[in-house]
Parts: C-alpha cells; structure tokens; sequence
C-alpha cells in the first residue's frame, strides 16, 4: 500500500486503497522499515526483517511503478534475529537481540558486524543520516564492565564505541527515569 492512502482511508473509514504491489518474502515479516531515495524525489528500499536473522530488500520503484516486487540484496546474520533496523540513506544499521550490530549495505552486497559485545549490550540505535556517528543505547554486557553508562556513541565507519556520560540533567528528572 501506498502509506498515505491507507492512513487516510483508515482515518475516514473507508475500504483500503488498492494493494500496489505483494512481496513474497516467504515468513512472516518482524520489522519492516522503508529509506527514501537518495535524491529524494522517489522510492527507495523497503528493508524486511523475517525470523532467523534474515533480512530481505526490495526496489520500491518497481512495486509502486509497476505492481512488481524486486529483491536488491538478502542477507541472513546466522544466530541472530533483528529487533531493530535504521536507515543511513542507503545502509542498514542492525541491531540483534544478542546486542550486536550490524551494518548492511543492500546496494554493495556488503553485511559487516560493527559492534560485538565486550563492555555494552546494544537495545536500540539512532542515526542521523549518512553520519557515521550512530548513538546506542543498552546496558553494560556485566556487573565488572568499566561503564555504567547506558549512551554509547559508535562510529560504524571504524567500529569503534565508547560511553557517553550526559550532563546537565536535572536531578529530579533524572530519578524519575531511573523509576
């Protein structure tokens, strides 16, 4: 489905918009996650996440120009099943129910783990566009880890992380979220 049109007919009650285009990627998928074209004036990918660390991306032009589904790149990140996926224009930042991550580059055919676990356990990413600074957030891998902090900053670009600290927030705020 075209996103708009389906939040709209469902924001009026009326009957679905027609369906553009059906991906047989086989099970059922846990996390979807669409990029914009680079130029930004058109589709891009469409990144699904299927159980066994399968991750599989579609060219969006085809499915909304011409009904067709058109696999770009499958990657499988064996032992391993995404919790969530981000885009950086045209990667995938990964992160793994073990706590890795991953990047995926669908056009390059490329798929590179970018932070193992030694001091921290990876929850959930945020990127900011092709940056490749991403931020994680998680907890310490153990109770003897160097760090309490549950910020990292990773640069993909190296995979290197290290602990962020946040200061300035006020106290008060602080022991509300720590509740």
């Amino acid at each position: 489905y075209k996103g708009s049109a389906l939040v709209e007919s469902a924001l009026n009650g009326d009957k679905a918009p027609p369906v553009l285009c059906r991906l047989g990627s086989g099970a059922a998928p846990l996390l979807l996650a669409a990029s914009e074209d680079a130029s930004g004036e058109g589709p891009g990918l469409l990144c699904v996440a299927s159980a066994g660390g399968r991750l599989s991306f579609y060219g969006l032009e085809e499915a909304v120009d011409q009904g067709k589904e058109r696999e770009v790149y499958r990657a499988e990140i064996e032992g391993e099943e995404a919790v969530e996926v981000k885009w950086r224009i045209w990667d995938v930042v990964v992160v793994c129910d073990s706590g890795r991550v991953f990047l995926i580059e669908p056009l390059k055919n490329s798929l590179a783990c970018v932070h193992e676990i030694v001091d921290f356990v990876a929850f959930t990413v945020a990127t900011d566009g092709a940056s490749d600074i991403v931020l994680l957030g998680g907890a310490p891998a153990s109770e003897s880890a160097e760090t309490s902090s549950t910020v990292w900053r990773l640069d993909i670009g190296v995979s290197e992380a290290s602990p962020m600290f946040i200061e300035g927030v006020p106290e008060d705020y602080e022991e509300s979220i720590a509740q």
